[in-house]
């Protein structure tokens, strides 16, 4: 008689399959996640590099630019594309209407320069018979820069959220966003008081006396000085978000929190006496737009912490008193130091004849040909 054995089943033997199966610990995943990582950080880096660097040379304001970085970011699309996991990719699904949105553009222009021919094209009976071309674009090889330009502008974008996915790698793209512009602020204005107002790359031919940084148009530098102002406010009413620290009572006013308050808050006042010495009157119009909606919208975001702990009554009063003083502060800078701005903005009215007949004939020609347009 046989002793009884008793027989513990064999799990590998049962399944095979699940000696192939890593588990979700294992050092090959910790080494995907780990690769993955890195690739974004590269990616993030790479972008923040690029949005200091394209306004170095006249402000990228060139075709050989447009196309020399629009075939960048395709370089890196393809090359994150092939490296990358496609689950990383996934976060574009979610903006697929907003990337087909751009792209609407782009593509149009490649089909305004298809020659089609004449016939059917549908220009203006006084236009000579010479002068009819085979496209529906009037200038086939400025349509196409155009749309290599635009179609570079939906693959950045693309890019940033790819690299600003997660939560933690917004906020230091954001972060290094404010610095490089900061930084290019502060050129800017040394450049005007220190070093006679010249060009990197020169002498000035245009905007003499005016703050334009590395841009050749203030109208430009004013919208890259807006976008830096409006994500400084952003980052300096996010401070209350950020881990606080434990401090004696006698050095509150020394803790992190304070201090990047006003880090936060003397480089947004340089960056808008930059935008003041920019003297662009659209640009500062839109700058305000921009910075009261992210006020607007931060704000809400912080009224329902400030809610919980300090009760509606204080809550909107603290509330009150900001908004005013931030108005009040905008105020005293426009009417100290935007002197220029103003006169601009009074005496705009003798522009108004000029550019009446300017709008007047832009929108006859897009009357004309209100679906094809000329290119």
């Amino acid at each position: 008689m046989q002793p009884l054995v008793r027989q513990t089943p064999n799990p590998v033997a049962a399944n095979p399959a699940s000696v192939q199966a890593p588990l979700p610990f294992s050092s090959s995943h910790v080494s995907s996640s780990h690769g993955a990582s890195v690739q974004s950080r590269v990616l993030m880096w790479a972008l923040l590099a690029i949005a200091f660097l394209a306004p170095l040379p006249l402000g990228s304001n060139r075709p050989v630019t447009w196309a020399l970085w629009a075939g960048v970011f395709a370089l890196m699309a393809a090359l994150y594309i092939m490296f990358s996991d496609s689950r990383r990719i996934q976060a574009l699904r979610g903006l697929w209407l907003l990337l087909a949105m751009g792209m609407v553009q782009p593509l149009w222009g490649l089909v305004q320069i298809i020659p089609f021919g004449s016939a059917w094209l549908q220009f203006p009976a006084d236009l000579p018979q010479a002068m009819l071309p085979q496209t529906i674009s009037l200038a086939p090889g400025a349509s196409y820069l155009g749309a290599v330009r635009m179609g570079g502008h939906v693959v950045l974008f693309a890019l940033m959220v790819l690299a600003a996915v997660r939560v933690s790698a917004a906020g230091r793209v954001m972060l290094w966003l404010f610095i490089g512009i900061t930084l290019h602020a502060v050129w800017a204005m040394v450049n005007l008081a220190m070093l006679g107002d010249v060009s990197i790359w020169g002498q000035k031919q245009a905007y003499l006396g005016v703050a334009t940084g590395p841009f050749v148009n203030r109208n430009s530098f004013a919208s890259y000085l807006g976008m830096g102002l409006v994500i400084g406010l952003c980052l300096l009413l996010d401070t209350d978000n950020a881990p606080t620290m434990r401090t004696p009572h006698k050095r509150a006013l020394l803790a992190p929190q304070n201090l990047a308050r006003m880090a936060f808050g003397l480089c947004l006042l340089l960056m808008f006496m930059t935008l003041l010495a920019t003297q662009s009157r659209a640009g500062l119009l839109s700058a305000g737009i921009g910075l009261a909606v992210a006020a607007a919208v931060m704000l809400k975001l912080r009224s329902a912490r400030a809610l919980a702990l300090t009760g509606p009554q204080r809550t909107a009063r603290l509330r009150i008193l900001v908004g005013i003083a931030a108005l009040s502060l905008v105020a005293a800078l426009v009417f100290a130091s935007g002197q220029a701005v103003l006169d601009r903005s009074i005496f705009a009215a003798a522009d108004v004849d000029g550019r009446l007949h300017i709008y007047q004939n832009a929108l006859a020609r897009i009357a004309e040909r209100p679906l094809t347009g000329y290119g």
